[in-house]
C-alpha cells in the first residue's frame, strides 16, 4: 500500500476521533449548561414562591408581585402553571389576573405555530392548564395535526377548558375519521364528552350552533344512547328544523324511551313527509301497539315512504296491526305490503307462508296479489 494513502487513513481516523471528541464535549457542554438552567430556575421558584404565597393571601400587592415576576418570566410561568393545577376559586382568579398581565397564553398561542412538534405540544399543554376560554380557536386546529402527541394533548386541554366552543370542537373531529385513527385518541375524545354532558346539552339547545354541528351531536348522542340528554332531544322535537326533528327522533328510539312516543305522535299528520315517516318507523320500533289506530289513516298517505313505513309498523305490532290492515281494505298501493312483508322476513329470518296470515289478514294477501310497481314475491303472484 503507498505511503500516501497510509497518512491519508491515519488524518481520517484522527479526524473522526476529533469530531467524536467535539461531539461529546458539546453534549456536556449542553447537559452542563441545562443543569445550570434548571438551577437558576429552582433558586428562583425558591426566591418567588414565598411572596407568591403571601400574594394570595392578600399581603403583597399585585404590581410588587407582578414586578418580581417580570425579572425571572421563567421562574414565573413555572410556578403560576404548578399552582394553576392545584388552586380554585379566587385564588385561581389571583393567578390568572398574574398569568394574563405576563402574557403566557399569548406565549403559548405563538408557540403553537413552532416547527417542532415538541414546542407545539408543550404549548397546548400550557393552554390547558390555563383553561382560559379564549384559547379555544388557537388550539381546535391543533386536533388536525399532523403529529399524534400534539392531537392528544390539544384534545385533553380543550377537555380541561370545558367551554361549550371547547366540546363543540371535539365533537366535530368524530366526523373526521381520517384524523380519529386511533383507540387512544378515541377514547380521550368520548371520556371527555361522556364525563360531564352538560357543555353538550348547551350546545345541542342552542340554536346559534351551526346545524351541522348540532346534528352530529344528536347523533352521537343517539349512537352513545346517553340517557342523561333524553330531555334536551324531547325539547328538540318542537323544533322548526325539519332535519333537527327526524334526527332527534331516530337518536330517541336508539336510546328506547318510550316517554317519547305522545310527543312524537303529536307530529303524525306534519307537513313534512320525512316526519310523518319517521314517526311511523318510530310506532313499529318501540312496539306501540296502541298507536295502530292512529297509524290506520296514514295507509293511504300520498308520499310512498310514509305507506311503506307504516306497513312496515302495523306489522310489527303483530295482531293489532293486522287487524288494522284487514279494516284498510283498498290500500292502493300493493308495494308498500311487499316491502312490510319482506321486512318481517328479515326480521324472522325466514319466509313467512301465507297461511300466517290467515287470521286477520285476507285483505294484506289480497293487496299483495294485485300488479304493483315493482316485482312481487312469485308465491303471491
Amino acid at each position: 500500500m503507498p505511503f500516501w494513502i497510509d497518512k491519508l487513513l491515519i488524518l481520517l481516523a484522527a479526524a473522526t476521533a476529533l469530531l467524536a471528541l467535539v461531539l461529546v464535549i458539546g453534549v456536556i457542554a449542553k447537559r452542563i449548561s441545562q443543569l445550570g438552567r434548571e438551577r437558576k430556575l429552582r433558586e428562583s421558584c425558591d426566591r418567588l414562591r414565598p411572596m407568591l404565597t403571601k400574594y394570595l393571601v392578600g399581603e403583597v400587592p399585585p404590581e410588587e408581585m407582578l414586578s418580581q415576576f417580570k425579572s425571572s418570566p421563567a421562574a414565573a410561568e413555572h410556578l403560576l402553571l404548578h399552582f394553576l393545577q392545584i388552586l380554585d376559586g379566587e385564588e385561581r382568579k389571583l393567578l390568572l389576573d398574574l398569568a394574563r398581565d405576563l402574557g403566557i397564553a399569548r406565549s403559548a398561542t405563538r408557540a403553537l405555530r413552532s416547527l417542532d412538534w415538541t414546542v407545539r405540544e408543550t404549548a397546548a399543554m400550557r393552554l390547558g392548564i390555563l383553561r382560559l376560554p379564549e384559547s379555544v380557536p388557537a388550539l381546535a386546529p391543533m386536533l388536525l395535526d399532523h403529529r399524534m402527541p400534539v392531537r392528544y394533548t390539544a384534545a385533553r386541554s380543550l377537555a380541561m377548558i370545558g367551554s361549550s366552543d371547547a366540546f363543540l370542537a371535539l365533537v366535530e373531529l368524530l366526523a373526521k375519521p381520517d384524523v380519529v385513527d386511533t383507540p387512544r385518541l378515541l377514547e380521550i375524545v368520548h371520556q371527555t364528552l361522556r364525563t360531564d354532558v352538560e357543555p353538550l346539552r348547551r350546545i345541542v339547545e342552542d340554536e346559534n350552533t351551526p346545524l351541522a354541528s348540532r346534528l352530529l351531536l344528536i347523533d352521537v348522542i343517539g349512537d352513545w344512547r346517553e340517557y342523561r340528554l333524553v330531555d334536551a332531544l324531547r325539547g328538540l322535537l318542537s323544533s322548526d328544523e325539519t332535519e333537527i326533528v327526524l334526527r332527534a327522533i331516530k337518536a330517541l328510539v336508539r336510546i328506547g324511551d318510550m316517554e317519547i312516543l305522545p310527543l312524537i305522535l303529536q307530529r303524525i299528520d306534519d307537513p313534512s313527509w320525512q316526519v310523518r315517516a319517521i314517526v311511523a318507523r318510530a310506532v313499529g320500533s318501540l312496539e306501540f301497539a296502541e298507536a295502530a289506530p292512529l297509524l290506520e289513516r296514514l295507509l293511504t298517505d300520498p308520499a310512498f315512504w310514509v305507506r311503506r313505513n307504516v306497513a312496515n309498523s302495523l306489522l310489527r305490532l303483530g295482531p293489532v296491526g293486522l287487524a288494522v290492515l284487514r279494516r284498510a281494505g283498498d290500500l292502493g298501493d300493493s308495494f308498500a305490503l311487499d316491502q312490510a312483508r319482506y321486512s318481517l322476513e328479515r326480521l324472522n329470518g325466514l319466509e313467512i307462508p301465507k297461511e300466517a296470515f290467515a287470521n286477520g289478514g285476507e285483505a294484506l294477501l289480497e293487496a299483495m296479489k294485485r300488479p304493483a310497481r315493482h316485482v312481487v314475491s312469485a308465491e303471491l303472484m
